[in-house]
């Protein structure tokens, strides 16, 4: 439960150190269910740490394990999609996240199921179908209102806003993420309120709006000082950039 509030907040780095010490101490080829369900969690570390060719063998290795428990292989099998998806196989992530759909319903594993059905929406906009990704997507969020899954909520808000934000929606757009962003600074994530910091901004600078994207360039910073190796910089330089080519039009750079 530590490790998983831990990979939560966006402290990967922790995670890793405090299972790899657990899993050293395990016997060899120790496969106990518990010892399982560790590798399982180290799996999400580095996939979140960007290391995709450990988290993606420790899914697989996780997937033949007979006696996981089927809450955790749909957790890893979530896992395993969302490797794929930062690799670039986005037909290949969307068809593992619909597979592990099916399966967790079944299971009445009501929440990984719901989170299978976001997933499957953001590969759905990485393959920029994004009229199918927001049925997905407005599904998803109606479930995670109605069951109370505040977590999930803001994720699909998230990819939702994302949707619009193509669309170039952007009163819908941010809407979305301003929900989204009031969730996740409750629950407390830096490195998902850097990035929709990050998005806030770029919206504000399609409105002209200069002085609120600098301050939500700056808060993304403060987030992303947290969790320092991410996309998260990326998005932010390039809004930086916008910022003081703004400003610069204007007048008003320093």
């Amino acid at each position: 439960l530590l490790a998983r509030s831990l990979l939560g907040a966006g402290r990967p780095h922790e995670v890793h150190e405090a299972i790899g010490q657990v899993i050293a101490a395990a016997p060899a080829g120790g496969n106990r269910p518990e010892v399982l369900r560790l590798k399982g969690v180290l799996a999400e570390a580095e996939y979140v740490r960007a290391n995709l060719d450990e988290a993606a063998g420790l899914c697989r290795d996780l997937a033949s394990a007979s006696n996981l428990p089927a809450e955790d292989k749909a957790r890893v099998r979530n896992t395993l999609g969302k490797v794929y998806l930062a690799r670039g196989k986005y037909q290949e992530a969307e068809r593992i996240f619909r597979d592990n759909l099916a399966k967790a319903r079944k299971a009445g594993l009501d929440r990984h199921a719901l989170i299978s059905r976001i997933n499957a929406g953001v590969a759905r906009i990485r393959l920029l179908h994004y009229s199918s990704a927001k049925k997905l997507l407005v599904e998803a969020l109606g479930e995670a209102v109605e069951k109370g899954f505040y977590r999930e909520e803001a994720i699909a808000r998230e990819n939702l806003a994302t949707v619009h934000h193509m669309l170039r929606d952007y009163g819908e757009a941010m809407e979305h993420y301003r929900a989204a962003f009031a969730l996740l600074r409750y629950l407390g994530n830096p490195e998902y309120l850097a990035r929709i910091a990050n998005n806030l901004g770029e919206i504000y600078i399609r409105f002209g709006d200069v002085d609120r994207a600098g301050a939500t360039r700056s808060f993304a910073m403060r987030m992303g000082a947290e969790h320092p190796v991410s996309r998260v910089e990326a998005e932010g330089l390039l809004l930086e950039g916008r910022i003081h080519l703004m400003q610069g039009n204007s007048g008003r750079a320093s």
